[in-house]
């Protein structure tokens, strides 16, 4: 079992680290690529067909359409309406990320092998 302080450790960094990450919504990137994929998914909501491929590159090089679906299938579950929107719901699947990656570590690596 982890020790006690270094347990309450993680779980406070890990708070921190998630307020911290949805602190500031407003304060997101959006250029031509990000406003490219919101129109996507949100002419996907309204009934247009799902691309089969992503967005072209500056080089003219067409990215695979799972570049797109993901947004597609996160706009879908978060009903995310605005590009604000768009990138909470991506801020919480990032959060979300990093706890199932910690329960995975927890789960299947035996307490006998990892280090501390």
């Amino acid at each position: 079992m982890l020790d006690k302080r270094f347990l309450i450790f993680l779980v406070a960094a890990f708070v921190i680290g998630a307020l911290l990450r949805l602190a500031y919504p407003a304060d997101i990137e959006y250029k031509q690529d990000e406003r490219w994929m919101f129109e996507k998914t949100q002419g996907v909501a309204a009934g247009e067909a799902w691309p089969a491929v992503g967005m072209p590159s500056s080089q003219g090089v067409v990215n695979p359409g799972l570049s797109v679906w993901s947004f597609i299938v996160l706009q879908k579950l978060s009903r995310a309406r605005t590009p604000v929107g768009l990138a909470r719901a991506v801020q919480v699947v990032n959060i979300l990320a990093i706890l199932v990656l910690f329960l995975f570590i927890s789960v299947s690596i035996p307490q006998g092998e990892r280090l501390g």
